[in-house]
C-alpha cells in the first residue's frame, strides 16, 4: 500500500520513473513510535517508513481494528538500497525462465519501499493478504483511500 492524499506524500516510483542510488527519504520514522500496539503488529521494532505513511497507516490500523477486521501486520516498509538489491537479486535468482508471468523483486532504482511509502501487510493471524476476495482484503480495498492509501 502506498500513502497520498492529506498526508501530502505523492511519487511516482517504477521502471520507468527511478531513484537515485544516493536517494534516501529526510522523514524516516520508526513505526514503533507511532503505531497503536493494539491494532499494529511489526514483524520488526526496526521498521520505517516516512512519516506521513507512517501516520496514514497507523489511523488505517486503528479504524479497521476497531471495526473488527482484524490487527494489522506489517511486514515491511521502508528499504535502503543494499536491502532491495540484495532482495531484487535473490530473486533472480530463484527466477524460473520459463515463466513469462514471473513477478519478483523489483530493481532498486523502482522500488517504492525506497520511497518509505510502501508497506507489506497483512493480518495478525492470517498473514500476508494474497486473497482478494478475503474480508480483511475487502475492508482494505472499500477503505484503504480514506486514510490515502492505495
Amino acid at each position: 500500500m502506498e500513502a497520498l492524499s492529506q498526508y501530502n506524500s505523492t511519487m511516482l516510483v517504477n521502471t520507468e520513473n527511478t531513484l537515485e542510488d544516493e536517494y534516501v527519504p529526510s522523514d524516516l520514522v520508526y513505526l514503533t513510535r507511532i503505531i497503536n500496539p493494539n491494532a499494529v503488529t511489526l514483524k520488526s521494532r526496526h521498521i520505517r517508513a516516512s512519516r506521513d505513511a507512517a501516520m496514514a497507516i497507523s489511523d488505517m490500523a486503528n479504524a479497521m481494528c476497531a471495526q473488527g477486521h482484524g490487527k494489522l501486520y506489517i511486514q515491511s516498509a521502508y528499504r535502503p538500497l543494499s536491502s532491495q538489491l540484495y532482495l531484487y537479486q535473490r530473486s533472480i535468482s530463484k527466477q524460473d525462465e520459463s515463466d513469462s508471468e514471473y513477478m519478483g523483486a523489483v530493481p532498486p532504482e523502482a522500488s517504492e519501499h525506497r520511497t518509505g511509502l510502501a508497506f507489506d501487510i497483512g493480518i495478525v493471524g492470517v498473514g500476508i493478504i494474497y486473497d482478494h476476495e478475503s474480508p480483511e482484503a475487502q475492508w482494505l480495498l472499500a477503505n484503504a483511500y480514506e486514510f490515502g492509501l492505495y
